[in-house]
């Protein structure tokens, strides 16, 4: 943690379903603790990665003993209510000192459900992943079948904070499948406070490295701890592209922003929009073209 803390501006602590995670010295070292319930690409399943997969320096890491495999619960070990989880929220807010408290779900057909009881638990923030995220070993039924878009999940999401009266209190994090500039600046006019990424990440730190594996290893090889060829990533190269990608992101928002003859990214929102299908105007609550009347 001491190397992450020292490079990052801000530093979030995941707070999980797998006891490797549950470290509150070093969540205490963060500026914020989000509490990991779900994400869109593994449904509400569980998962586990086996001791022989996993390289002797994340073994380390995790705490593992010799052959105990990695596992993440379905469910956040010892809770099983509402109650359990608002008491979740106190203590780990007790124990930070008052660090503000997230809570990550992947975003489903009760999501408004899922929300009231974030809500009122207590949390800072949610996090609402998308049925477009990715992740590592999910199956592909869960990847390509299960989960509110992400499209979706933002409009549903900032609607019900503002029917609950509690938006200016709770803010939204999306994530799930968000690739581009363009991607990032129409989830937050749909209602969005930030936005997150993960596979993007992983692409913009391989960048030209990939050459390092293609054609015959797929970049995962690459990029991930285990993979074959991970010995032939360079780290601060990697770092590098991944803050250029960043930083490239926020100045073509910021254009973006301009060109709407606005100030700022907050003063974007769903009236800056139009939806080119009925469908997608019936999903997001943006105008649909084909309704325009010249006046």
């Amino acid at each position: 943690l001491k190397s992450e803390r020292e490079a990052a501006r801000f530093l979030i602590y995941q707070y999980g379903r797998s006891a490797w995670t549950h470290n509150l010295d070093a969540a205490k070292e963060c500026d914020m603790v989000e509490i990991q319930v779900g994400q869109g690409a593994r449904g509400g399943i569980g998962h586990s990665r086996k001791h022989d997969l996993l390289s002797s320096r994340v073994k380390a890491l995790l705490g593992l003993a010799e052959g105990e495999d990695a596992v993440a619960h379905a469910r956040l070990p010892g809770i099983t209510s509402s109650r359990q989880l608002a008491r979740l929220v106190k203590e780990l807010r007790d124990a930070t000192d008052g660090l503000p408290i997230a809570i990550k779900i992947a975003a489903g057909w009760t999501l408004e459900e899922d929300l009231k009881v974030a809500i009122d638990s207590g949390v800072d923030v949610v996090t609402v992943d998308g049925g477009q995220g990715a992740t590592r070993d999910s199956i592909p039924a869960l990847l390509d079948d299960f989960g509110l878009p992400t499209v979706a999940a933002v409009r549903r999401t900032h609607d019900f904070l503002v029917n609950q009266k509690v938006r200016d209190r709770v803010s939204v994090i999306i994530s799930g499948w968000l690739r581009t500039p363009g991607d990032f600046l129409k989830a937050l006019a749909l209602g969005a406070d930030a936005v997150a990424i993960g596979t993007m990440a992983l692409f913009a730190v391989s960048h030209t490295q990939i050459l390092k594996a293609l054609p015959f290893e797929p970049p995962t090889q690459l990029v991930y701890d285990a993979g074959s060829l991970s010995h032939k990533f360079d780290v601060e190269k990697g770092a590098l592209y991944l803050a250029n990608f960043l930083s490239s992101c926020v100045d073509e928002m910021r254009e973006c922003v301009r060109a709407l003859g606005k100030t700022a990214l907050s003063e974007v929102g769903r009236e800056d929009m139009y939806a080119l299908d009925e469908r997608t105007a019936k999903i997001t609550g943006v105008p649909f073209i084909g309704d325009f009347v010249y006046r």
